[in-house]
């Protein structure tokens, strides 16, 4: 919308006020020169008046030229505002004007004073005149008063005459009353004489009137002497006043000229102080004005000079952005595009007129309209912008989307005018975009292909690692009992060392999987730290003496001995660096130190590793912590190996909110490595700064540990689903062994008609064991049917997944608990006998962790059980106390740890009341608190190696 220019007035008012001021002041000079009282020629006054007109008039026709040429100069200028901040005209034209009106007040005040002496002249003349014809009719009184005596006829001419006197005389009364103000004593002498006439004018008409009226001669003739008396007396007045007028006169005359030349100096000296000090300065301040202008009119030049060229970058801007603007007048309905917004949309500027309906309905695609005219009006109703994504109608092939945005346009003051706004070509963005779109639908189709790929490749390893494994114990066991050849024992631990590397390598790859997956979660529970490092110790211990290298724990500084932390986790990682250590290390040591250090605002727990190796080199360096990458080629085929171990370390230091890295190598100078953790210990953790007290209770909890029952017996009917027939036999036969009646079938459909047939003939089966893939009917869907019809007996999932989300959806099809292949006979018996229980296993006296044949880890067990009826009362007081969110924090907690220290049985408590306080009233737990305090302290009985009587 283009702003409005300067309003001018138009040249003929300026004219039109020229001519009326100069038709104005010459009458008022002119009067003034011709009526003033002066005695000059008639060429003086006209030069006189020439001389004023010029004085006047110049100024202003300089001024009115100016004003022209500076509305010209301004006329090209478009702006809003119509006053010029900081210009002078408007102290000019007051200063201007003020002087007029004060030359012409005085000017004025002359004509004013000049008739007023003219009006004072005329009366004074008359009062002459009067004076006289009284003079003439006070001598022809006293004729006519000596002649009435002896001729009666002469008394009508007597009373003519005095009437006529009486007449005159109230004129002079009139006129004598200006003499009373005059200024001079002439004046004032004469008026003074008057009044006495006044009294002798009284005095006449009484002795005429006498005279009329009397009719005796001696009588008569008295009073006509009278009237001659008085009439000369007043006749003898007159003159006197005649003579004070005259003089009057002549002084009036006198003191006129003065006050003209006294007012001539005074207008000379007011046009000069006019001429100094307002024309002069408003010259001065005009000239300045003038360079001003002209100097802001070279600026103004210049600038639009550059407005032209910002005008040219704006429009090569949007051209290269691909960006058009526009604007829209309310009041005109009037609509302006930008050159590039003709190029957008496919349109010649030359032959085409914007209008509101054209655009909306022939630039955009039809299913876009209404959404546009929706946020338009929103926009005009609310005042809020808008911003859409929006398909054009493809008039230019080459822009297909558009990003179209508008604004209300206001003025200064806040008034709405219109809208304005911008669209942006953004086909080459969404396309983009949409590629990336599809890119990532494939990415995550390829990693759900990868995550399938694992879950099977997992299966079909550990299925047949199962029987290996397993088969290869039982094998071992039966040797060692039989005391077959030690070369055959030997075979036979050469199998299974093979088969644990084989699942170590399989754990690994699984790993760094479910890291990259964001699939991995971390648990962190209050754990021992001094237990920790030496159950690290003891199990590196055996692998160290084997290579005849000492092997070291030890303390920095003092630490806490709890701290919250996820125990399995930092065990792997040691595990891996110290294996690592000992792996690559010939001779000498391998070192666990441990401390903590403050840095970056907060302590640390750092570990580390040291070794006596041989070392990397700079470039050996760079490839560490790259997944399947090894320092050197050779190394891997000599030690073996995959290249995960340390680049799952570093992730699950990361996840930890720590890290891994490498503090030092050189060759032939060992390595040292570091995982640094935030520390955060127990507030009731006591401190530790070694690490012997610790040594012994481990090796107190091993002999417990070994007092302990190394199998339990299981009582009930067990149903297993498995369709491998090697994992059929091992599987049944570590049942059977426990005390288990077992029944297989080798897919899920037989398994629901195993289970509908034992129910059928009243020995419906306690257990059931089902592997999750099977033909015909996996165990996914076995578990499902089974929970829909009902069915209440546990269900136990065998799985080859390792992955979290494949646990969790066993769990979710129905199942009670899992086992994960390759078996752990131990743990499948503790499994199974945890859900074979029967009613007075509800509560048991005594309970061992299923990690009680692990001597090394006995004293983490130990601490743990011992620790554990604490535990259990904070989440009882925390539900005493109604702080329902902490019981469900440390439950939660508890769940996770009682399963990492081999009580599945408190796990399975403590989950379930989580369950029950997310999903019921507090009031409902009290049951499963019950039985979590009772299992709790069994635990801590049987940690102690206690009974009770």
């Amino acid at each position: 919308m283009s702003r409005p220019r300067l309003r001018l007035r138009a040249w003929w008012t300026d004219v039109l006020q020229f001519v009326v001021l100069t038709v104005m002041v010459e009458l008022a000079l002119h009067e003034a020169v011709v009526r003033a009282p002066i005695d000059v020629s008639d060429t003086v006054r006209s030069l006189l008046d020439a001389v004023g007109l010029a004085v006047i008039i110049g100024p202003l026709l300089g001024w009115t030229l100016y004003r022209r040429h500076v509305d010209a100069r301004l006329s090209q200028v478009q702006t809003t505002t119509f006053r010029v901040p900081g210009s002078p005209h408007h102290r000019v034209r007051i200063a201007v004007h003020a002087s007029l009106l004060v030359f012409g007040a005085l000017v004025g005040g002359a004509l004013w004073g000049h008739l007023k002496a003219e009006d004072a002249r005329r009366a004074e003349g008359e009062l002459s005149t009067l004076v006289s014809r009284q003079r003439l009719h006070a001598e022809r009184m006293m004729r006519f008063a000596s002649a009435a005596d002896s001729e009666p006829a002469e008394i009508g001419q007597l009373t003519n005459e005095l009437a006529s006197l009486l007449e005159d005389a109230r004129r002079v009364d009139v006129l004598a009353d200006r003499l009373s103000h005059g200024t001079t004593a002439t004046a004032r002498s004469a008026w003074s004489v008057l009044a006495r006439n006044r009294a002798d004018r009284d005095s006449l008409r009484v002795s005429v009137e006498a005279f009329t009226l009397l009719t005796f001669p001696a009588e008569r003739a008295r009073v006509a002497d009278t009237i001659q008396q008085r009439a000369d007396a007043l006749r003898a007045h007159t003159e006197v006043v005649l003579d004070l007028l005259q003089r009057h006169q002549a002084e009036s005359v006198q003191q006129g000229i003065r006050a003209a030349w006294v007012m001539a100096a005074f207008l000379f000296a007011m046009l000069l102080g006019i001429a100094l000090v307002v024309i002069e300065p408003a010259v001065r301040l005009l000239r300045r004005q003038h360079v001003a202008v002209t100097t802001r009119s070279v600026e103004f030049e210049r600038l639009a000079q550059v407005a032209q060229r910002t005008a040219q970058q704006l429009a090569d801007a949007q051209s290269m952005a691909r960006l058009g603007s526009w604007s829209f007048d309310s009041a005109t309905r009037h609509l302006q595009w930008s050159a590039e917004l003709f190029q957008l949309f496919g349109r010649d500027s030359t032959q085409w007129t914007p209008t509101p309906e054209l655009v909306v309905d022939d630039q955009y695609h039809p299913d876009e309209v209404p959404v546009l005219l929706a946020a338009l009006q929103h926009t005009q109703e609310t005042g809020e912008p808008y911003s859409l994504l929006m398909r054009t109608a493809e008039r230019n092939p080459a822009v297909r989307w558009v990003r179209a945005e508008g604004r209300v346009q206001r003025r200064a003051d806040g008034t709405r005018v219109g809208l304005m706004g911008t669209v942006m070509d953004v086909t080459d963005a969404i396309e983009r975009e949409e590629a990336l779109r599809q890119a990532q639908q494939y990415a995550e189709g390829a990693n759900r292909s990868k995550s399938e790929f694992l879950a099977n490749m997992s299966h079909e390893i550990r299925t047949p690692l199962t029987a290996i494994l397993g088969h290869t114990d039982l094998l071992r066991e039966e040797a060692v009992r039989s005391a077959a050849p030690r070369d055959q024992v030997q075979g036979l631990e050469t199998i299974q060392r093979a088969g644990e590397h084989l699942l170590t390598v399989l754990n690994d790859i699984l790993d760094i999987s479910r890291i990259e997956a964001g699939r991995l979660e971390i648990e962190p529970v209050a754990c021992d730290l001094p237990a920790l490092l030496l159950d690290v110790e003891s199990l590196m211990r055996a692998r160290a003496a084997a290579k005849g290298l000492t092997l070291e724990t030890r303390l920095r500084n003092t630490v806490p001995s709890r701290v919250f932390a996820d125990p399995t986790r930092v065990r792997q990682i040691l595990m891996n660096l110290v294996g690592n250590a000992v792996k690559f290390t010939a001779y000498g040591r391998v070192t666990i130190e441990a401390g903590v250090e403050r840095a970056e605002g907060q302590e640390w727990l750092t570990i580390t590793v040291d070794d006596t190796g041989p070392g990397m080199t700079e470039q050996q360096e760079s490839l560490l912590f790259q997944p399947f990458m090894q320092a050197d080629g050779s190394v891997t085929r000599r030690h073996g190996g995959t290249g995960l171990g340390l680049a799952i370390c570093r992730r699950l230091a990361t996840l930890m909110g720590g890290h891994v890295r490498l503090v030092h190598t050189a060759p032939g100078r060992g390595s040292r490595f570091e995982l640094r953790l935030v520390l955060q210990p127990i507030a009731s953790a006591a401190c530790v700064d070694q690490l012997d007290s610790t040594r012994l209770e481990l090796a107190d909890a091993a002999a417990l540990g070994a007092q302990r029952p190394a199998v339990l017996a299981l009582r009930g009917r067990i149903l297993l689903a498995e369709d491998g027939e090697d994992n059929q036999r091992l599987i049944a036969l570590l049942l059977r062994t426990a005390g288990a009646e077992v029944t297989v079938a080798p897919n899920g459909r037989q398994a629901l008609e195993a289970l509908e047939w034992a129910s059928a003939a009243g020995a419906p089966f306690d257990l059931l064991v089902t592997d999750m893939q099977m033909p015909e009917m996996d165990g996914y869907t076995l578990a499902a049917t089974l929970r829909a019809r009902g069915e209440t007996m546990p269900i136990i999932a065998l799985t080859a997944h390792a992955m979290a989300e494949d646990r969790a959806r066993c769990l979710d099809a129905g199942c009670d608990d899992y086992a994960s292949k390759p078996i752990d006979r131990a743990a499948l018996i503790a499994t199974c006998a945890h859900w074979l229980r029967e009613e007075e296993d509800l509560f048991p006296q005594v309970l061992y962790s299923e990690m009680s044949r692990e001597p090394e880890l006995a004293a983490l067990v130990a601490r743990f059980a011992s620790a554990l009826p604490d535990r259990v009362a904070t989440i009882d007081v925390a539900l005493r106390e109604g702080r329902v969110d902490k019981a469900v924090q440390a439950a939660h907690q508890l769940k996770g740890a009682a399963g990492s220290y081999g009580y599945p049985a408190v796990g399975d408590l403590a989950r379930e009341l989580e369950q029950q306080l997310l999903r019921e009233s507090p009031d409902t737990c009290g049951p499963t608190m019950d039985r979590l305090q009772h299992f709790a302290r069994a635990a801590q009985r049987g940690a102690q190696g206690m009974t009770l009587e």
